[in-house]
């Protein structure tokens, strides 16, 4: 008799253990959901504040351009003063260069 409570008990524990942790899981899973589609809407909006350059370098100067329309943005020396450059006439916005040009001047 004894054994067949024990075993009652174990499958009842069993039970609610399997379903605490189901639900859980479901609780974990929404909010990995939630912050995946909150870096989503993050990402659009830094979309807007990103500008693909091209970086060409010709004795020892590094030039910059915008690589959508080919306008000039800045030239430097070396890399700390081309990000300066960068910085201070476009506050606020990021560069993204292919890594393949950063290769091809140096910088990488």
């Amino acid at each position: 008799m004894d054994l067949i409570i024990n075993l009652i008990a174990c499958a009842i524990i069993f039970f609610l253990g399997i379903s605490f942790g189901w639900q859980l899981r479901e609780r974990m899973a929404e909010r990995v959901v939630k912050k995946f589609l909150a870096d989503i809407e993050g990402s659009e909006d830094l979309k807007d504040n990103c500008i693909n350059i091209i970086i060409e370098k010709q004795n020892d100067t590094y030039y910059v351009y915008d690589k959508e329309n080919n306008s000039f943005m800045g030239q430097a020396t070396n890399r700390k003063e081309l990000e300066d450059v960068l910085a201070s006439r476009f506050p606020g916005k990021r560069f993204l260069a292919d890594s393949d040009n950063l290769k091809e001047v140096g910088f990488k």
